[in-house]
């Protein structure tokens, strides 16, 4: 960055490859003005971007919670005649989860879904049930999972126990243990954030029994592990 600005000072114009090298480091180091103002610089020199660099930036904004200039540059991206791919949809929703705006991030997910289905893959579909655990919609979460089913996708602990989550944070404890059920028939192996999520909602159902029978299944396999610390 210190030889780019450097070169501009002296009045050299920087080629396109060395711009495109700038805008790639400042993505990665979170500098996103300094990325954005590089990136002026190659439109107003005619350059045409690609659609990695557009979503290199998109990506860099909604990691710094600057989700509305992410969104003004995909609107960029959609004027210069590119069609957004996963990578772009995966940080706009990031963006949006990241500003606390989740149920704007369902209901971008939900246009994806009737636009661009083909698009659509776990990453996706995870993101959307994050913004589900947060909000606690538990139905929600619990679509999503179905349309995952339905479509093909492997199903990960990780959308598990988002939908858990949302269970827990719904006071759904008996749907919670339904997910748990669900995800063992379907030969998913739980993890710790499973089996505490689970175990923390059934406390706040009372559901003592079912505390127990968790625990039984657990237990031994924490006592191995401790042998080997």
């Amino acid at each position: 960055i210190v030889a780019y600005q450097e070169m501009l000072q002296s009045g050299l114009d920087p080629s396109e490859d060395i711009m495109k090298a700038i805008i790639a480091s400042c993505t990665k180091e979170g500098k996103w003005e300094f990325a954005l103002s590089t990136f002026s610089r190659m439109l107003s020199a005619g350059m045409k971007p690609s659609l990695i660099l557009f979503n290199s930036i998109i990506n860099s904004l909604g990691k710094a919670g600057q989700d509305e200039l992410a969104f003004r540059m995909y609107h960029l991206l959609k004027k210069s005649g590119l069609k957004p791919d996963q990578y772009t949809w995966s940080a706009l929703l990031s963006g949006l989860y990241r500003s606390g705006r989740c149920w704007d991030c369902l209901e971008l997910f939900q246009g994806i879904k009737a636009k661009h289905p083909t698009l659509l893959n776990d990453h996706l579909y995870n993101i959307a049930l994050m913004s589900c655990e947060k909000l606690g919609q538990w139905e929600h979460g619990l679509q999503l999972l179905w349309m995952m089913e339905k479509s093909g996708l492997k199903i990960s602990v990780v959308s598990y126990n988002h939908v858990i989550g949302a269970c827990e944070v719904a006071s759904e404890p008996k749907v919670a243990l339904k997910v748990y059920q669900r995800m063992i028939h379907q030969r998913c192996l739980p993890d710790t954030f499973t089996h505490l999520s689970v175990i923390r909602a059934c406390i706040w159902g009372s559901l003592w029994t079912e505390v127990e029978d968790i625990l039984e299944v657990i237990l031994p396999f924490v006592i191995i592990l401790s042998m080997f610390k």
